[in-house]
């Protein structure tokens, strides 16, 4: 049984969090007081995410029974400041303790934060090395002999650089005879399909009126339908293909997420007698992106909102305008997603068990990861079955590789 004081935590794990069953604060470590002042007592969802896993959704009967698992906490206040470590249950008063330490990059950034070794956790490997360095000096003869060592394996290393890189030679040339097969293949399939169609439509026109050719008619839809279908499957792979092969490169503009959101939702959906409640929260403004692989990307999540959801309640999307970024809901009240699902949810061909019915070839939300992640982003999900999913957009202001 694990024995809790909060003196003992303090030493073993100066930034310890102690949650009560309503997810608000108990007791937190003494270092938190020069970063996050005011953390005690307060709500635990309103001082950190979960930032890893990024499908993990909050709540205290999810963090008693995460044994195990390894967990990265975010401040909403100080984005930059960064936790990892593991929640543990407290049976005798219910209650779950997260043990941990600063995830810290680089020496300059515990610096910034003004921290130092005393902050860690004592298990810590990482601080144990510095604590070891800081002990010891490396003497002269020692740097000189692994000097040597070094010069000795000079052959063997460009040996294996050698090896590597005609591997990935080999790689890259098989990546792009990939590539080319699926772009040709493409290609040769969408030239008969523009033949099917177009004599479906000039059928269509032959006929007249529809109302007197009822069955015909049907049959023709039916088959455009079908086409058009065969045509998106097409394109979700060949665009599949490049992201593998890292074709893709930004062309960033300015970026209105509002007008592009409406007009996705209006151009491809109210047509078809569908409606999406788009809602503001924050200041409006401009981000820096590539238009169309967001527009590709927002289009797929909303595409799926719908297809998951026929018959209820109409998705909607949330967009929220912070300091240095954009958060997106897409929310959908469809079937759900299940939750032995979700770790290959964004994969290539993966579907939920439960959409085994639906058409769709799985390539749709791996697209629109891939495309969100291009711009320095990342995509969440939460998800009850038979309640709906919502999809979390998050992307910067201005990405950094402006």
């Amino acid at each position: 049984m694990l024995r809790f004081t909060p003196d003992s935590f303090n030493r073993l794990f100066p930034f310890f969090l102690l949650l009560k069953n309503d997810l608000s604060i108990a007791e937190a470590g003494e270092s938190y007081s020069q970063l996050i002042p005011n953390l005690k007592y307060s709500a635990f969802l309103s001082q950190f995410e979960i930032w890893r896993p990024t499908t993990f959704r909050v709540s205290f009967k999810a963090l008693r029974t995460a044994d195990n698992q390894f967990f990265v906490l975010r401040s909403l206040t100080r984005k930059s400041f960064l936790l990892r470590g593991q929640f543990e249950y407290l049976e005798p008063t219910d209650e779950v303790i997260f043990a941990g330490s600063p995830w810290m990059k680089s020496v300059d950034q515990m610096n910034e934060l003004g921290l130092n070794l005393k902050n860690f956790a004592k298990h810590d490997s990482v601080i144990d090395l510095l604590m070891v360095l800081k002990r010891m000096e490396v003497e002269n003869e020692t740097l000189t002999e692994l000097l040597v060592t070094v010069e000795q394996q000079k052959d063997k290393l460009k040996e294996g650089e050698t090896r590597i890189l005609n591997a990935l030679k080999k790689e890259k040339e098989f990546n792009d005879l990939k590539s080319n097969f699926i772009s040709l293949t493409s290609h040769e399939f969408r030239t008969p399909l523009t033949t099917i169609r177009s004599s479906a439509e000039l059928t269509e026109l032959s006929l007249g009126e529809t109302s007197k050719h009822p069955k015909i008619s049907k049959y023709l839809g039916h088959i455009k339908e079908e086409v058009d279908y065969i045509d998106s499957l097409l394109t979700d792979i060949y665009t599949a293909s490049k992201i593998q092969s890292d074709s893709f490169e930004l062309r960033l503009e300015q970026l209105s997420i509002v007008s592009l959101l409406n007009e996705i939702t209006s151009s491809e959906y109210i047509t078809a007698g569908k409606y999406t409640a788009v809602e503001t929260f924050g200041e409006e403004r401009s981000i820096v992106a590539d238009i169309e692989l967001i527009k590709m990307a927002f289009s797929r999540i909303i595409n799926n909102s719908y297809k998951f959801s026929e018959g209820c309640l109409p998705p909607r999307v949330h967009i929220t305008f912070m300091d240095d970024e954009v958060k997106i809901d897409f929310q959908d009240f469809g079937i759900g997603i299940p939750r032995e699902d979700f770790q290959n949810l964004f994969s290539p061909f993966g579907r939920g068990k439960n959409a085994a019915t639906l058409r769709g070839a799985g390539m749709g939300l791996f697209i629109a990861q891939k495309f969100i992640e291009l711009h320095g982003g990342f995509i969440t999900v939460t998800s009850d079955l038979k309640q709906g999913s919502i999809f979390s957009v998050t992307l910067p202001i201005t990405p950094d590789t402006v």
